[in-house]
């Protein structure tokens, strides 16, 4: 689907958060071409396609089915995660703008950078009566080398056409399913079928050399959240929780942080989270600093970005989100970005920066001392214009961030030996939830 690619080098072992298209699991599909074919015909109606445009520029589909004749519809998370706007396709060429009932997000990684529990859904409604439905099945009936029938719209083909493919179920694991079935673009969200034709699970995610393993989030694990969602006042899930998020800190109104900065003298500067907009689960937070500048921030399932930056003496631009923090956020793992500084004095300067996670550490600032600290590093790589005259430099950036706090310490030194400059966090305030 339109899952933001993780901006990592060590993508052998990292599982792949896209919107794959993935075999997944079911019972003994039916044994003869007719039976299949009779299932499919049944089936395809209530199979659609997800359109989803995104808070960080991004547009893409995924796949889904309709579960409940009133049009509640059942996809992944990471399909809708962020959207701005979101239309469902049916088979038969309708189109229904979408809103965003429930979701749940529940991923466990490991280190090195491997799977755990996987749990990814999230339940759509378009208006509307009378729809065509897929039944939920019992995943719990899956045996390890169970063929599985997957349908969905994979990327590449077009979604003029519903897609199906066989596999088998590769093991039953702790907290997700796995599977050998062809994984591709645009098929996550897509219902996995028993021979009877009902839903067991969902497909998900493509991990492996070149994701030939794939991940498919059983029907049980969320089966409590789809039985609610037609019900009006029903409680809610609206759950989010990936390892690694908690070094963003809480993102809530008012939360507030104070640095002391030796960049240009002693002095402090104040962080703070003026607007917060929830968008299925995608924290996008405009950040206001002492100088008046504010940057708009992304915190999604893949990690913390920054979408804007104005203000101050200097006006910033992305040719693409700036990610700050990884998710999993594992020793080893490294991205890059790059952006453009417009500066008041008429400088034009062009930045590209290499992180790398070094580890965790302890780290003792004014503001107390922080276990499980993350150390990255970043080499940046600077380009200044002006008045026709161009020069560069290399710096070296070296941050820590703690859980529940986010940056605590930060220390930036020239490579050709010029000049050292810190900020140390010297308090930090969350308000009390009403």
């Amino acid at each position: 689907m339109i899952r933001m690619q993780m901006m990592r080098q060590v993508q052998v072992a990292i599982p792949v958060l896209l919107c794959v298209a993935v075999g997944l699991v079911i019972g003994p599909l039916p044994s003869t071409h007719a039976q299949l074919e009779e299932l499919v015909t049944t089936a395809k109606p209530a199979v659609v396609v997800v359109l989803v445009s995104t808070a960080t520029g991004k547009s893409g589909h995924g796949s889904g089915f309709i579960f409940h004749p009133s049009g509640f519809v059942l996809t992944n998370h990471h399909v809708v995660e962020g959207a701005t706007e979101i239309t469902v396709l049916l088979p038969d060429r309708r189109r229904f703008r979408a809103t965003v009932v429930d979701y749940i997000r529940r991923v466990d990684f490991a280190c090195p950078p491997r799977v755990e529990t996987w749990i990814d859904a999230a339940i759509l409604k378009i208006e509307g009566e009378g729809f065509p439905v897929l039944t939920l099945g019992d995943s719990d009936t899956l045996r390890q080398g169970q063929e599985i029938l997957v349908m969905g719209y994979p990327g590449g083909v077009g979604i003029d056409e519903v897609s199906v493919t066989r596999g088998i179920v590769g093991a039953v694991r702790v907290g997700w399913l796995q599977t050998d079935a062809v994984m591709l673009p645009g098929n996550s969200g897509g219902p996995v079928l028993d021979r009877g034709g009902r839903v067991v699970g969902l497909a998900t995610f493509g991990t492996g050399m070149f994701l030939r393993i794939g991940g498919i989030v059983p029907i049980k694990s969320i089966r409590g959240m789809v039985d609610a969602a037609p019900t009006p006042g029903a409680v809610r899930v609206q759950e989010i929780r990936v390892t690694g998020r908690e070094y963003a800190g809480p993102v809530v109104v008012g939360r507030r942080r104070t640095y002391r900065s030796t960049y240009s003298g002693p002095s402090e500067q104040t962080r703070e989270v003026t607007q917060v907009t929830n968008l299925a689960g995608a924290l996008v937070h405009t950040l206001r600093r002492t100088d008046g500048g504010e940057a708009q921030n992304y915190l999604g399932a893949d990690g913390l970005f920054t979408l804007a930056n104005a203000g101050g003496t200097r006006r910033t631009t992305y040719p693409e989100p700036l990610q700050w923090l990884p998710f999993p956020p594992c020793p080893g793992v490294t991205w890059k970005g790059r952006w453009r500084e417009d500066h008041t004095d008429g400088t034009i300067r062009r930045v590209e920066v290499a992180s790398k996670i070094e580890g965790v550490e302890t780290v003792t600032v004014p503001a107390g001392t922080f276990a499980q600290a993350l150390k990255i590093t970043e080499m940046i790589e600077v380009t200044d214009n002006k008045d026709g005259r161009t020069s560069s430099f290399r710096n070296l950036n070296t941050e820590w961030w703690a859980p529940g706090v986010g940056l605590v310490r930060a220390i930036e030194e020239a490579t050709a030996g010029a000049g050292r400059w810190t900020m140390e966090l010297i308090s930090h305030f969350v308000p009390s939830p009403p």
